[in-house]
């Protein structure tokens, strides 16, 4: 799995202001554990319905710092976990500890 990412969409929405940036870094930061505590949790328990709840909020952190790849690959995940299928976490993960290293690197 190739690690991408890119600061340069959250820059353009900051309008090139580092504190901006900085903020959006944080609360991404601070967001991203209990979101990936509560995903893991969600899916041991068979909850696929808050599952998907807790993908479509980190896919949107996949698309502001421009993981393509992870973005799309959440998209279909959610909609799989909608309909029962679990059966893609594996990746889904493997492509959340890629945001986890992003976000730590600046």
């Amino acid at each position: 799995m190739k690690k991408d990412g890119s600061w340069a969409h959250l820059m353009k929405i900051c309008q090139d202001d580092k504190d901006c940036l900085e903020k959006f870094r944080a609360v991404m930061q601070e967001e991203l554990p209990t979101e990936t505590e509560g995903l893991h949790m969600a899916t041991k328990a068979q909850d696929l319905l808050a599952a998907a709840e807790l993908v479509h909020k980190i896919k949107h952190k996949f698309a502001l710092v421009e993981m393509k790849a992870a973005y799309q690959y959440a998209l279909t995940y959610e909609v799989a976990l909608k309909e029962g299928d679990s059966s893609g976490a594996d990746t889904f993960v493997a492509y959340l500890e890629l945001l986890h290293e992003f976000l730590g690197e600046y």
